[in-house]
């Protein structure tokens, strides 16, 4: 390929490759270190069949896992087919780093993985009612009929019948039947499986589902005949001939919302029905409310169908429903929503912030809740591609160099950057002539300049350089020292102790020097790009001269003559008792003795001091309490004590207790375990009651260091510890904050 005339790096991947992105591969080809390096009528080499070919590959292996996703590859063969992604997206990063052969091996082998998970998903899917988790968020659980605790559910876990499965807060759990329907659990709901039966001659399917508090959406495939799906309300009878629902159960009613076909709802009294886009109440008695009509469609706004964008945050907006009162909103990366990347229901606005959108395809809906809790209709798929070019662009700045002092108030900015780009001055934008070269003016103030260059490419990528300059017109050096240095006169500083810290302004980026006149010790400093310096003079007698020097980095000078005198003495503070780190008090009281000092303040606020001696009392507040007392002198000097108390007020927590009966020949042995936390330490000893029919047993329980818990052992008559319960635990940690808790 040969270079033409105003062609950069970029063109050329976009014209050669189809890629603007693989610049650099075009340079690390012809063993180029910069875009620089092109010159018009160059040749070069590009390994363009490679690079072809692994396009076609991951093209390639994109499509065999798309049709066996499609088939119900994540329900019945979902080791192979993540493993199937995994390679995939290991194809795509190679391709991007330029590793064409190493692309197409991994293209390959994710296409074979691919097709082995459609063979085997077609093996298993007429043969299996298992269901399945095909998306998780957060902390979801489950748990069998037999089995006490919840265990973690992880993607692709199998569920069976009469199983559990929860989500806790900010988490939603998918899970898929066999048949591609899918129930979508959203965060704080539980629901039970209750029937789940597949007849292999005949090929009927029966499912029963029960949702047990919380929300969910159920979107079913009712294209197959011999499909039953029943959803149990308690009291009330249903017959679903819908494909998309919503269900929200809580103790005081159960919701409906339907949105394809129509729900029957049979009570003793009266028959129900659900049309679509409506909802009905059911209360926990069984009674069942009138359907009433959903609000309307949402309409989304931007971005635009089909759209392509470059960053990764995004502002997803729709028009805004009447009546509604807040909005939920799906993202997924896939058309069928089974891998959701945003759920949130809580958006009170017409508007919504994505972050952290990574390359990809991705649909999204919007649906509108209303004051009730129904929601709405979800509005018509929205799709967008994310494609980040996250190369910057190249940029170089010939002239100036850092830090070079000029006379001339204009300067003269050379550099280089890639063609069809926005170039920026100080944030001004300047218009680039044809080519990468640019010649720009720039106007200079009186010291010290920053001059940035950004170059901005189509993707919203920078390169920036920013010089600091010095336009240097005056040649007289002015010294302002700081207003913080006590001076008894003109030049005259008082040191604190034997040190004095010496601050002031003058030229940006001068040097500045002390020469000791008694030791001829010499300290440097330089000042900053605001002019500001700052240096520690240690070790001064009781009084002593300097020479300050002063010189810019246009090589003009300013001598200075100093003195410096010594404060002997600073103020003391001394407490009479150690400030307590914890403390279950609602004030603090602090006494003490002040020296040397005119004032004393705690937090701010000021303290009497008799006689050198005070006694202040602050209010402690939940939480961490910072103490800060500062005794000040005449000269300023200061005696700081500072320490935070943390005040503690709240009793331990029960957490859980088990009580075991084990019986002998004379006796019935009970074994108490309580599990409690505190924050602040737990005491040895905890007393406990324990009541067996109209007998009370009363005794302690001892704190194991080792298993964490409370332990104890009661000895009761034989037959006397039937139906024995923890009646009351008293709970106290460190600091004497105590409850009584009664469990039963």
């Amino acid at each position: 390929v040969t270079v033409r005339e105003g062609q950069g790096p970029r063109d050329l991947a976009q014209e050669v490759l189809g890629e603007p992105d693989l610049w650099k591969e075009i340079l690390k080809s012809n063993q180029l270190t910069s875009p620089s390096d092109l010159r018009p009528g160059m040749k070069l080499v590009i390994p363009v069949g490679a690079i072809k070919r692994s396009a076609i590959d991951v093209e390639n292996a994109r499509r065999e896992i798309q049709t066996a996703t499609d088939l119900g590859a994540r329900l019945f063969a979902a080791e192979k087919i993540a493993q199937a992604i995994a390679l995939n997206d290991e194809a795509v990063k190679e391709r991007k780093g330029g590793n064409w052969e190493n692309s197409s091996r991994l293209a390959i082998e994710a296409r074979q993985m691919a097709e082995k998970s459609h063979l085997e998903t077609l093996e298993k899917r007429n043969t299996t009612a298992d269901a399945v988790v095909t998306d998780r968020s957060g902390t979801v659980q489950s748990r069998e009929a037999a089995e006490m605790l919840w265990r973690d559910l992880s993607l692709y876990s199998k569920l069976f019948e009469n199983s559990r499965v929860r989500t806790l807060s900010n988490s939603y759990a998918e899970i898929s039947f066999q048949d591609a329907s899918r129930i979508r659990l959203n965060e704080n709901s539980q629901a039970v499986i209750q029937k789940m039966r597949v007849d292999l001659l005949s090929k009927e399917r029966d499912s029963s589902v029960k949702l047990e508090k919380g929300a969910a959406f159920a979107l079913l495939q009712t294209n197959q005949k011999k499909k039953k799906f029943n959803l149990n309300v308690p009291g009330v009878k249903t017959e679903i001939n819908s494909k998309n629902f919503w269900v929200q159960k809580d103790d005081e009613a159960t919701k409906i919302a339907n949105y394809e076909g129509e729900i029957k709802l049979y009570s003793e009294d009266e028959t129900i029905v659900i049309e679509e886009n409506q909802g009905s109440r059911i209360t926990a008695g069984g009674s069942v409310g009138q359907s009433k009509d959903l609000l309307k469609s949402v309409e989304l706004l931007q971005p635009k169908n089909n759209a392509v964008l470059s960053q990764d945050t995004l502002l997803l907006q729709w028009n805004p429903v009447p009546q509604a009162q807040r909005y939920l909103l799906q993202v997924s990366a896939d058309y069928s929503f089974k891998n959701i990347i945003i759920n949130n229901e809580n958006i009170i606005s017409d508007s919504f912030l994505a972050k952290d959108m990574k390359d990809g395809a991705y649909y999204w809906t919007v649906a509108a809740i209303d004051k009730e809790g129904f929601p709405g209709p979800t509005s018509a798929r929205g799709f967008f591609y994310v494609f980040s070019d996250t190369e910057n662009p190249f940029l170089y700045v010939n002239h100036p160099r850092e830090h070079d002092i000029f006379q001339s108030d204009t300067l003269h900015i050379i550099g280089e950057t890639e063609a069809n780009v926005r170039l920026f001055v100080n944030g001004d934008p300047v218009s680039l002539k044809e080519g990468s070269v640019f010649h720009l003016d720039h106007s200079l103030r009186d010291g010290i300049n920053k001059i940035s260059v950004k170059a901005v490419d189509i993707g919203g990528n920078e390169t920036e350089i920013v010089r600091t300059v010095i336009y240097a017109s005056n040649p007289e050096v002015l010294v302002e020292y700081d207003a913080s240095m006590k001076q008894i006169q003109p030049k005259t500083f008082l040191a604190r102790g034997r040190t004095l810290d010496l601050k002031g302004k003058t030229m940006s980026l001068s040097s500045v020097s002390v020469e000791n006149q008694l030791t001829k010790n010499v300290s440097r400093t330089f000042a900053d790009e605001a002019g500001n310096f700052q240096m520690s003079i240690q070790d001064i007698p009781e009084s002593l001269s300097m020479f300050l020097t002063v010189l810019t980095p246009a090589g003009y000078k300013k001598e200075d003559t100093l003195w410096v005198q010594v404060s002997k003495q600073a103020p003391q503070i001394i407490l009479d008792q150690i400030i307590p780190t914890i403390s279950a008090e609602e004030a603090l009281i602090i006494n003490g003795t002040v020296a040397n000092a005119v004032k004393l303040t705690c937090n701010g606020a000021e303290v009497i001091v008799v006689d050198e001696k005070f006694s202040h009392t602050l209010q402690l507040t939940p939480g961490t309490n910072v103490i800060k007392l500062i005794a000040i002198d005449d000269m300023d000097n200061e005696c700081v004590i500072e320490h935070q108390v943390i005040q503690d007020t709240t009793p331990p927590e029960l957490l859980d207790y088990d009580i075991v009966v084990k019986s002998t020949a004379v006796d019935d042995m009970v074994e108490v375990k309580v599990k409690a936390a505190d924050s602040s330490g737990l005491r040895r000893t905890a007393s406990v009651d324990l009541q067996a029919g109209d007998m009370i047993s009363s005794g302690y329980l001892r704190y194991n260091a080792a298993s964490q818990l409370y332990e104890g052992l009661f000895k009761l008559p034989r037959g006397k510890a039937g139906g024995i319960k923890l009646k009351t635990v008293v709970l106290e940690d460190y600091y004497g904050n105590q409850q009584a808790i009664h469990p039963n």
